[in-house]
Formats: C-alpha cells, sequence, structure tokens
C-alpha cells in the first residue's frame, strides 16, 4: 500500500533521476497511490477547509483541492510539463476546450474516486474543473514547473451547479 508521504518520496526521486520532466511520465506513481492517508494533511483555517500544498520544490508542486459543492475553477491551462488530477472523494467534471480555439468545447468527462489520473497539457487542451456533486469533494494535482512557481487557480462557487453533456 503507497502512502502519500511514499509517493511523494517516489516522485521526488524520479525527478532527480530525469531532471525536469513532464508530469505524465509520473502518471504510474501518481496512480499507485493507494488513497488511503489524505484526509490526515487536510488543513483547516478559521474552521474551514482549505487547499493545502503538500510538496513544491523548482520542479513540481502536488496539493490536495477541496471542492465545495458548485465551486469550480476558472478557465485555465497547464503549461510546461502539464498537471495530473486524481479525484480521492466525491466526484468531479472536466470541461475541455480547444487550445487553439479556448470557445470551442471539445468533451465534458467526469472523474470519481476509483478513477486512474487524468493528463492535461496547453497543447492538448484548456479545461474547466468543477464539483457537480452535492457533497465536498476532494482531489490530488501534480504540477510540473511551468505552473508550480503560480498560485491555485482561483476557484469560485457557483449558484446551481451545471449538468454534464457527456460523461466518460
Amino acid at each position: 500500500m503507497q502512502t502519500l508521504a511514499r509517493t511523494i518520496e517516489l516522485i521526488k526521486a524520479q525527478v532527480e533521476k530525469k531532471g525536469n520532466l513532464n508530469v505524465r511520465e509520473l502518471g504510474t506513481i501518481f496512480a499507485e497511490y493507494s488513497a488511503t492517508d489524505w484526509k490526515k494533511y487536510l488543513t483547516r483555517e478559521d474552521g474551514q477547509l482549505r487547499n493545502t500544498i503538500l510538496h513544491q520544490d523548482e520542479h513540481l508542486k502536488m496539493i490536495l483541492i477541496c471542492w465545495k459543492p458548485g465551486q469550480k475553477s476558472s478557465k485555465h491551462g497547464h503549461p510546461a510539463g502539464g498537471g495530473l488530477i486524481r479525484v480521492l472523494s466525491g466526484q468531479l467534471s472536466e470541461i475541455r476546450f480547444d487550445p487553439k480555439d479556448q470557445d470551442r468545447e471539445t468533451g465534458t468527462y467526469a472523474y470519481r474516486p476509483q478513477g486512474q489520473a487524468a493528463y492535461i497539457h496547453d497543447d492538448e487542451a484548456f479545461h474547466i474543473v468543477e464539483n457537480t456533486g452535492r457533497e465536498m469533494a476532494f482531489s490530488l494535482h501534480l504540477y510540473s514547473q511551468g505552473i508550480a512557481a503560480k498560485s491555485v487557480h482561483q476557484l469560485t462557487v457557483s449558484r446551481q451547479p451545471e449538468r454534464m453533456q457527456k460523461a466518460a
């Protein structure tokens, strides 16, 4: 059973061995995390759950993100080595947009805890991630150097969760 601390160690070792790389190459290690001990890493501030930076260095940033029902990110991309997302609890949907025409939707996807990690890169798509469920959702994110220095994308709470058009 791979703990979160062990997952971070394995990812750091891989980066030290190969240097700065595309996070897609870390997808297997990221997906092998057993997702059994993440709750102990939750952060509270003023009684509210907050996003937690689990690891950050010059190559990578790993974040545990808490999503309220109806909460969604702004439309954004992931430059350099891209990003990985894995749902730990709850459900999230992702709407992807054509990187050359960001007004054109290319697909809507549903993510649940039993699913594998999803990868995104600016060359493939820009996206919006949203908690379309009625309960809190929690997800693990791994970003490469291009986004590691930046803060987490601003999350908003919509009045009513939008319905998904397609599910994969």
